[in-house]
Order: C-alpha cells, then structure tokens, then sequence
C-alpha cells in the first residue's frame, strides 16, 4: 500500500529550530531555562531564525476556554486513571503502527529506558493538561514545544536509517494524538468509568491544543470526536500490523511490569490486555487477558489500584500531582546534541 502523504511531511519550522539550537549552544541553555510560556515566547522572539517556530504557537483566548477549562477540570479529575491509562494502553496502542515503531526503537530511550519513558510521559501531560498550563504563567506550552523539538531531534538522527517517508511525520504525530486523546476515554470507558459527552469534548479541545502546538499541521487536527473516531480507524486499517519493532517495545514494557510487584494483586499486564483486547494483544505479542469490564472500576478504586501504580510505576504520587502541574516538566536532556 502507498504511504499516505501525510507521512512524507514532518515539521520543518521545529526542524529549523533543532538546526538552530545545535548551532547555538547559549541560545539552547537559555531554553531550557525558561520556566514560564510567556517567558519561552519572549525568547523565540529574540531570535530571527525562530520567528517561524513562534508563529506556529498558539495560547488559548481567555474569553473562549469554558470548554477548554472543562478539559482541565475532567483531567485532574480523573488524573491517575488517565495516567494509568496512557501507560497501559496509549503508548502500546502507539507500538502498533510498525512503520512509526521503527523510529522509537531507534531512539532506543523507548526500548531500553521503560520507566524513565513512563515518568517522562506522565510528567509532560500533568504539565500540558492541568489548571492554569495553557495561562501566560502556566508551562503547558513550554513542555509541548521542550517534545516538539525532542521529535526534531528524533527526525534528524532516525532519517540516516530511514529513507523511505519522513520519520516522525504529520501521520504519526497524529496517531499520537489520537491515541493520547481519544483512544484514552476509550481506556477510561472500559474500566468502567462513565465519561459524557461534553466532559470527551472538553477532553478532546484540550488536546487538540497541545497537538496543535506539537506541530500538526492545523488541517490535519478533526475537529470533534467523531471526526477523530474517523481518523483514528484510517491510521488503524493503513498501519497497524505485527512488526519486529512494535513486539520489541512492547515487550520491553511488558518485561518491566512483570519485574515489578503486581499492585494489591492486580498484575499491570494483565490490565494492558484487556485494555489492548485481543486484537492488539495479538499484533505486540502481550498476553490476551481473561478479566471482564463488570465492577472493574469500583473494584480498582477501592484498592487505590491507580495511585499505587503511579508511585510504583510512573512515579507520580497523589501528593506531588498538584506539584508536578506548578513546576511543569523538566528540562529534558534527551536530544542533547552530538
């Protein structure tokens, strides 16, 4: 099958940024150090050669966040099943797609570094999706654009590799997006959780700015959940297939919850396939699991299934949730330059 075009089209503006900061090391320290959106859009200002990187970035009008506020609201809510999900479900749904596979396993932090790519994970959606993240003084921009440009760098070093359509491309990014939007209620909706429309939709909006601000091109965004639905289920047809890659980082991750106690009982793996379902299961070679949908969620909730998780597996305890979103993501070392 002809790739889709979408996967011959990276991110150049964020590109010319990696190229930018390469060549400029003080520039690069003076980004990492800025703590604040409004203060990351007073760097890029600063520098010609990033204009086009700033004019691509876009902060919420305050007079038209009601849904997106909604969208705060729902994620802290549901934080730690949301995060629980993401590790479970979201980024092994992203193992699928075997073309896009192929760049993670190159970058190698994926396979070889599970648990720092779980807390890394977590630490940049507490910093893009809580209260306040997406204000002058919030850090939500500030992670977005510290992983757009760690996509960059990705891109750079993964085309000596791969020569055959564009390595983190406008398709997969949107996959991404999709899988941590969308393919997260889904998530949420088979532990039981009763998610409604309007609380998806301002789930969604939200993440359609962050994906915005990732670098997908405007057009390419749907613009509601059915439209997403649409997407997601194209992606799925085109790309998902069993691949060395996708097994290989699957089992990584798997191979790291079966190191770990299972949390009150409860084995992480045998979450991951009954939220992959068998379908999946079978494409990254996870375990079909036997658990049900009935009373799962009163019962996970009731043992704290979800907060243990995080203090075991991704490292974000109920005590410091609300710390991470103040602080925001760290910066991220990951694309230093060789």
């Amino acid at each position: 099958m002809t790739n889709h075009p979408r996967r011959q089209i990276g991110d150049p503006v964020a590109d010319s940024a990696f190229t930018f900061f390469k060549e400029n090391p003080k520039s690069y320290q003076a980004f990492l150090s800025v703590a604040t959106n409004d203060e990351l859009l007073e760097l890029l200002a600063l520098y010609e050669p990033l204009h086009p990187l700033l004019q691509t970035l876009h902060l919420p009008d305050p007079a038209d966040s009601r849904l997106l506020n909604a969208g705060h609201d729902f994620f802290e809510l549901y934080l730690f099943e949301i995060l629980g999900v993401l590790g479970l479900y979201s980024l092994p749904y992203c193992y699928a797609g075997a073309k896009g596979a192929r760049v993670l396993v190159l970058s190698r932090r994926l396979k070889d570094q599970p648990a720092k790519r779980l807390s890394e994970t977590a630490k940049f959606v507490v910093s893009a999706g809580a209260k306040g993240a997406w204000k002058p003084d919030g850090k939500g921009l500030v992670a977005t654009v510290q992983v757009r440009l760690m996509h960059a760098a990705a891109r750079h070093y993964a085309s000596r590799e791969i020569r055959d359509e564009v390595p983190v491309n406008q398709d997969d990014q949107l996959g991404t997006l999709m899988a941590f939007s969308l393919v997260s209620l889904h998530g949420l909706r088979k532990l039981g959780i009763r998610v409604g429309e309007r609380e998806a939709a301002a789930f969604y909006e939200l993440w359609k700015l962050i994906g915005l601000n990732m670098g997908i091109q405007p057009e390419y965004i749907p613009e509601d959940l059915r439209a997403a639905h649409q997407a997601d289920k194209d992606i799925v047809n085109r790309e998902f297939k069993s691949s060395q890659e996708g097994r290989e980082l699957a089992l990584s991750l798997r191979a790291y919850f079966e190191s770990q106690p299972a949390t009150l009982g409860i084995d992480a793996v045998t979450l991951m396939g009954y939220l992959l379902g068998d379908e999946l299961c079978e494409i990254l070679d996870i375990p079909r699991s036997q658990l049900r949908q009935a009373a799962l969620y009163p019962l996970l909730r009731s043992m704290n299934f979800f907060k243990d998780f995080q203090r075991q597996h991704i490292g974000v305890s109920p005590e410091i949730g609300r710390k991470l979103s103040e602080e925001g993501v760290k910066p991220n070392h990951s694309f230093s330059y060789r």
